[in-house]
Parts: C-alpha cells; sequence; structure tokens
C-alpha cells in the first residue's frame, strides 16, 4: 500500500523499490505482484504490467479485483493475451459489468 501512495505522490522510484523490496521477501505474494502491476501501467508500461497481472492470477485465480484490472489494461491497449490463454470468467452478477467492458475491447 505504501508503494501506491508514493506512486500517487510523485515518487516512482521509491515505489518501485517498495515493491521489489516486497516481492524479494515474498515472491508468492498476489497483493504484491498486483501492486507492481498498477505501478507500471500508471508508469505507462503496459506490457509489465500484464505480466504482473497473470503473476497474481497464477497464484491467486479467484481474485475479481486483479482480473478486473487485467481486464481494463487489456480494453485500454486492446491486447488480448488474457483470451488466447483460454482463461474462463466465473459469472457473478456483481462484477458482471466489470467483465463486459472486456468483451467490449474484443
Amino acid at each position: 500500500m505504501k508503494g501506491i501512495i508514493l506512486n500517487s505522490m510523485g515518487k516512482k522510484e521509491e515505489a518501485f523499490d517498495l515493491v521489489k523490496l516486497g516481492l524479494r521477501n515474498d515472491v508468492r505474494s498476489p497483493i504484491c505482484w498486483h501492486v507492481f502491476g498498477l505501478l507500471h501501467r500508471s508508469d505507462g508500461n503496459y506490457k509489465e504490467a500484464a505480466k504482473c497481472y497473470l503473476n497474481a492470477l497464477r497464484i491467486d485465480a479467484d481474485n475479481q479485483n486483479i482480473l478486473r484490472d487485467l481486464s481494463w489494461l487489456q480494453v485500454q491497449v486492446n491486447y488480448l493475451i488474457f483470451l488466447q490463454r483460454n482463461f474462463s470468467f466465473p459469472y457473478r452478477p456483481e462484477t458482471s459489468m466489470d467483465f463486459s467492458h472486456l468483451g467490449k475491447g474484443y
């Protein structure tokens, strides 16, 4: 969380260092991978952001926040590796609006 706050304050290098430190301490943390993806996305590095989101999904496949952020990223850049990997979306009524945006990007 501190990395996200530092990034929003304009201290990007400190934010990246903190997230990398978190990944060094626990490389299996989906939260760290998700935050790392958020930092890359805010920096405009969409390919690295998608890799981070996919790493987070490998660890925690049911996390709706990561799925939502990845689908928004794909809509932004029309980058559809997520669909090419044959992931299936679980239907949950509270998130149906988020997945409709992925369909619009396709």
